[in-house]
This record gives C-alpha cells, structure tokens and sequence, in this order.
C-alpha cells in the first residue's frame, strides 16, 4: 500500500458478497492487493460494498477516492 494515502478515502470498510445475501468483510489491503481484473469483475457484478462507519459509501465515489489516494 506504498503510495496510498488512506487519509483521502471516503470509506474505511469493504464488504464482498460471497454467496446470496451473505458479506464478508475485505481489507483495504487485501481490495488494493488484488489484479486489477479481479477488482473490476467485483465492481462491474456489484458484489463489493464500501462504508464508512455504519454509512454506506456510493461505488463511484469510493473508487474515486480510492484513485485520488493513489496521487
């Protein structure tokens, strides 16, 4: 996570659905850590959810950051 100023993101939790209805929680680490492609098939099926606190964060808004902590 080199590079990545954590203090420029809008969430401080993931949540990646595994099966149905059912949430795991993901690190920043691990979401970071992952292929880019693998990122994107989580994003593009909708099965990652962003929050922070107990308030959900808007996809876009949460990678957007994401790629504003990069810089």
């Amino acid at each position: 996570m080199a590079g990545l100023d954590l203090r420029k993101l809008l969430f401080d939790s993931i949540l990646v659905r595994k099966r149905g209805d059912s949430y795991n929680p993901m690190s920043i680490e691990e979401f970071v850590g992952l292929p880019v492609d693998e990122r994107i098939a989580l994003l593009m099926q909708r099965k990652i959810r962003f929050f922070d606190g107990e308030t959900e964060v808007a996809t876009y808004d949460a990678v957007k950051s994401l790629d504003d902590a990069r810089r």
